[in-house]
C-alpha cells in the first residue's frame, strides 16, 4: 500500500457519516497516514465503494462478506499485508419483551441465518 512520492495510489474511501469509515479510521488511526493514496471517491456506503474497485478506479476497505464471490473468482484481490485489515464483529441485542410484528420477523429471520451458518461451520452470520 505504500506508493512512491510521486505516485499515490487512488483510494475510495469512506464519507465521514459512514459507520464502516469511522470504524476504519478509529482501528487504523495514524497508520493511514504511511499511505500515498489519493482519495478519488467518497461513498457512505461499501456496495458503491465495491462497484467502483470492480471498475478498477482505485483501493477499497471492503467487508470480507460483501466480496467473497470476488475474491474466490479473483476479480478483487486483497491489497497490502495483513496489518491492515480490520476485524469487527456485530452483535445483535434486542429486549426480552414482545417486539413490533416487523421486528419479531427480523428477529426469527437472523436466528434461522445464524443456526443455519452454524451449521455450515461458518464463524458468524
Amino acid at each position: 500500500l505504500r506508493g512512491m512520492a510521486s505516485v499515490r495510489v487512488p483510494l475510495l474511501a469512506y464519507s465521514t457519516e459512514s459507520g464502516l469509515g469511522r470504524i476504519m479510521r478509529s482501528v487504523l488511526g495514524a497508520r493511514l497516514d504511511e499511505l500515498a493514496t489519493q482519495v478519488v471517491l467518497t461513498a457512505h456506503l461499501a456496495t458503491v465503494l465495491k462497484t467502483m474497485a470492480l471498475e478498477g478506479r482505485g483501493i477499497a476497505w471492503l467487508p470480507a462478506s460483501l466480496i467473497q464471490a470476488e475474491l474466490a473468482q479473483g476479480t478483487l484481490l486483497p491489497a497490502g499485508e495483513g496489518r491492515w485489515n480490520v476485524d469487527l464483529e456485530i452483535r445483535l441485542f434486542r429486549t426480552s419483551g414482545q417486539l413490533p410484528r416487523a421486528a419479531e420477523r427480523f428477529w426469527d429471520a437472523v436466528m434461522q441465518a445464524a443456526r443455519s451458518s452454524a451449521g455450515r461451520g461458518d464463524r458468524a452470520v
